[in-house]
């Protein structure tokens, strides 16, 4: 970027700050964020139309009693118990929250969604405008024209707040917990950003970490991992941060810079370890004999070009895209990302030495992409949309610094230039505007959810099962049923839809059918407490007393802390007596 004259500069003292040292650089700072701020919360309004959506939302919200009494006993089990195969207190707290105010209309719960959203942004503004003033002030750089470094900051929170990849994340109330998380990372980063810049290497440690904004660091990072264990790699990324652009790694200063991460990084794995008690606990982690490491790294690399793909190109975008069976390095859809990832990094590594810009932004993507490529598979998906809401951050700041850049360059040559400039950036935005506020619509209810998602991928066997569920809860058993048959159809190996047309049989009074399905269902899974359940009740109505028991302390084995499925072993067990 090109120097800006002493009077146009904004003075380099950091986060303190971030809009300059007049009263209009600060509004002009803060009015920007606010701009962008704003700018999202009227993109996403189409969203407070939208109902609930029956993938997650069920448990999470409108069929979840855990939510339903504000009081200390759903403090006290949202710490101490997994819920949805996930441990996030916050989380619950905030849809306990919403519950008390709203009930469920889905409207309240939407609206909080996109106020956090737009939270967001506005940080995410300041943040960009903090990191290039940091930046400058630690490589000793004149600073750039304060004009210029607002149009970094209000582009790189249009482009971040507008974008259709974040709308899986603010229109999916379930989804809640990306946004807590997001909220309280960004915060804790901002509060890392101040104490560096106030940090005296001469202090001992001990007192480095006593200082009120390492305790902010502290406080906001443990709000984020109770919100959702994405949070985890904060560390990791403050660390990057030392390194570019804080410039506070040397041989001196490296133990103290490693040992101010060790509180962070403790609570890090704790976190991690109750999310994997807790995701292992709900069944929901993928073994590795099911899918072999290798096949895992192939899908993660190409995770990671398909996000910066899709940051391109926001087409087709899907609720659910499925981990594929025939992975081939050979193949074109996985040799070229591969290519394509490890030639840009070796090209980030090589240019370091004369600017550490690019691998530290490439650091930044993978670290915090890395809990979610699957290394660790959870659940059935190969990738989601709202996995890239903090690792697109660094990205979007580029393409903003790509548009400051440009805007220097074209703010001295004519009008006609600078309409052009202007126009394009217009159409950019509008245009993210109107595929935003069109995905948001595909959320609108569950059968526009997953009518979409089949015309994204008409072999997915999930938006059928789901389906089903939303045409049984309308009392449609008929067409229920159809899409259950279909869905075996596409993955006759997944158990969910035979343990849902089981159900659907019951609900016809057809128990010798819904028995056939269920026993399917169990081979298929044998951790399947409600297909044990189910079929204990189905074998006691026939007085099949011996086996419903063998099957309720099958349930009760593996949910103990269900008193349904106890009382109804307690009941069976009677009757057999009896």
């Amino acid at each position: 970027m090109t120097n800006g004259s002493e009077e146009n500069a904004l003075p380099s003292r950091g986060l303190g700050s971030v809009g300059g040292g007049s009263i209009s650089a600060f509004f002009m700072t803060y009015g920007a964020a606010l701009l962008s701020a704003a700018a999202a919360f009227l993109v996403y309004l189409p969203a407070l139309l939208n109902d609930f959506v029956n993938w997650d939302d069920e448990q999470y919200v409108y069929a979840n009693p855990f939510i339903q009494s504000l009081d200390l006993q759903l403090l006290a089990s949202a710490f101490t118990t997994f819920r949805a195969a996930n441990w996030h207190p916050l989380t619950w707290l905030s849809h306990a929250l919403d519950y008390a105010v709203w009930g469920l209309n889905p409207l309240g719960h939407h609206l909080t969604n996109i106020l956090l959203h737009a939270a967001n942004t506005y940080v995410v503004v300041l943040l960009a405008v903090t990191l290039v003033v940091v930046h400058q002030k630690r490589s000793k750089l004149p600073v750039t024209d304060r004009k210029t470094l607002l149009v970094t900051g209000l582009a790189t929170g249009l482009l971040f707040g507008l974008h259709p990849l974040r709308v899986e994340s603010v229109a999916w109330i379930s989804e809640r917990k990306d946004l807590l998380c997001a909220f309280f990372f960004l915060l804790s980063l901002m509060a890392y950003l101040k104490y560096a810049e106030g940090d005296d290497e001469d202090k001992r440690l001990t007192a480095r970490l006593l200082g009120k904004w390492y305790l902010l660091v502290l406080f906001t990072f443990i709000l984020a991992l109770l919100s959702k264990p994405m949070a985890v790699t904060l560390p990791a990324v403050l660390l990057l941060a030392d390194w570019y652009p804080l410039n506070r790694i040397s041989k001196r200063t490296v133990r103290g810079v490693i040992a101010e991460k060790t509180p962070l990084m403790i609570l890090s794995l704790a976190s991690s370890i109750l999310t994997i008690k807790a995701q292992s606990a709900g069944k929901a982690v993928v073994p590795l004999e099911a899918i072999p490491f290798a096949t895992r790294v192939l899908v993660g690399i190409k995770a990671l070009a398909f996000y910066l793909w899709k940051m391109i190109m926001p087409f087709s975008l899907s609720p659910f895209y499925p981990y594929p069976r025939n992975v081939n390095v050979l193949s074109p859809g996985y040799l070229f990302p591969v290519v394509v990832i490890f030639a840009s990094i070796i090209l980030c590594i090589v240019f370091t030495k004369k600017n550490r810009l690019w691998l530290a932004a490439w650091g930044y993507y993978l670290i915090t992409l890395f809990p979610v490529l699957g290394f660790i598979q959870v659940g059935g998906q190969a990738m989601a949309d709202r996995y890239s809401y903090l690792p697109s951050i660094v990205p979007t700041l580029l393409v903003g610094l790509g548009i400051a850049w440009l805007y220097e360059r074209i703010s001295v040559r004519g009008v006609a230039i600078q309409a052009v400039f202007f126009g394009v950036v217009a159409t950019i935005v509008l245009s993210l505007t109107y595929l935003t506020e069109s995905q948001i619509a595909k959320w609108k209810n569950s059968f526009v959810l997953w009518h979409y998602a089949l015309e994204i991928d008409p072999q997915l066997a999930l938006p059928h099962n789901n389906l089903a569920l939303a045409h049984a809860r309308r009392g449609e058993t008929g067409l229920a049923i159809e899409h259950l048959r279909r869905a075996i159809e596409l993955n006759p190996q997944w158990a969910v839809p035979y343990y849902n047309l089981a159900n659907r049989y019951m609900d016809l009074g057809w128990n010798a059918k819904a028995i056939d399905e269920l026993v399917i269902a169990i081979t298929l899974f044998p951790q399947f407490a409600e297909a044990h359940n189910n079929l204990g009740i189905l074998y006691a109505s026939q007085g099949l007393l011996a086996e419903a028991v063998q099957q309720f302390q099958d349930a009760v084995m593996l949910q103990p802390d269900s008193e349904i499925y106890r009382n109804n072993l307690t009941r069976a067990t009677r009757d057999r007596v009896q």
